[in-house]
């Protein structure tokens, strides 16, 4: 007999695993209405359903006076690859202090207009090579997003919701904090709570041997634009997480204006980088058949329930 922390980790892993399952197989990955293009530097994109266009360069506003502190490169295509690009940024100092600049830095690609007619949507991004500081004060983020507003990130004035691939020192900004990365949702109300990554899999993901390809690491955000639910995931090879949380903003009649994926920094200056594989975003419509309509009820149905089961085992551990 399993002991009971280990019985705990692999009821949690099956429920996950189940969940997910039904997500594919009841609800179905939606409607695939956006995905990026990455075969020129224009980022044309291969899916575009709604008239979003090529993803746009989001810069944070506190970077304006800053040209340089956020960058983007285009990688073009070389078999059996796609093309790509490669993000970084770093937090100025600004000369009238001669400290970092206040406030939250970040630079993304983002799609316009985003779909109001969505009442559920996922918005999926597959990264590699993310690189930066790991100290005791450093804090960073690859972010999947979707907000209201412009295409310019101002942002605590714009409301959003978001899952991220975090670097930290946790507890942050105590003197026996342990250096790691975790899945994170800033915006809105968690329900439960992984914590760190395992060790092997922090070094997996941002210290691979020179001999390997590094790994790809992939962020799910998906959410129902009707009682805020959402769930987030974070996978990448040998590691699989999940948070679930609620999200008033999401809610309609709340807009949702430009959606895709951002890298930011809170604490310390960086620098920081992640390459940007894909982007893709589905949704569920109020358009979609009474068949698809059921399908989706019986679907959120099962997984309330899963999501039920998974926060009581996850109280109990």
């Amino acid at each position: 007999m399993p002991p009971p922390d280990k019985l705990v980790d692999l009821t949690t892993r099956f429920i996950r695993q189940i969940q997910r399952l039904l997500e594919w197989w009841l609800i179905g990955e939606g409607k695939l209405f956006y995905q990026a293009g990455f075969s020129d530097e224009g980022l044309t994109p291969v899916v575009d359903l709604f008239g979003q266009g090529a993803l746009q360069w989001s810069v944070s506003r506190n970077l304006d006076n800053y040209p340089s502190a956020a960058t983007k490169t285009y990688i073009a295509p070389r078999l059996p690859r796609s093309g790509a690009v490669r993000l970084t940024i770093e937090k100025p100092i600004d000369p009238a202090t001669g400290k970092p600049v206040a406030g939250i830095v970040s630079n993304g690609l983002v799609a316009p207009q985003f779909s109001a007619s969505c009442r559920a949507f996922k918005i999926t991004a597959t990264f590699e090579r993310p690189v930066g500081p790991h100290g005791t004060g450093d804090r960073w983020a690859v972010v999947d997003l979707a907000r209201e507003g412009e295409i310019k990130d101002l942002g605590t004035a714009q409301r959003r919701i978001g899952a991220t691939l975090q670097s930290l020192c946790q507890p942050f900004g105590t003197a026996t904090c342990t250096i790691g990365a975790r899945l994170n949702v800033p915006f809105g109300t968690l329900l439960t709570d992984l914590g760190l990554m395992p060790q092997l899999n922090f070094d997996a993901l941002f210290n691979p041997p020179p001999s390997k390809q590094p790994p790809t690491f992939t962020l799910e955000l998906r959410a129902d634009r009707v009682d805020g639910r959402a769930v987030a995931w974070l996978s990448m090879e040998g590691y699989l997480g999940m948070h679930l949380f609620t999200n008033d903003f999401v809610k309609r009649p709340n807009p949702l204006d430009v959606a895709g994926i951002n890298l930011s920094i809170s604490d310390g200056v960086g620098p920081v980088a992640v390459t940007l594989l894909d982007l893709r975003m589905f949704g569920r419509f109020d358009s979609d058949g009474a068949l698809s309509r059921l399908r989706v009820a019986i679907g959120d149905a099962l997984i309330s329930m899963l999501q039920t089961l998974e926060a009581k085992a996850w109280r109990k551990s």
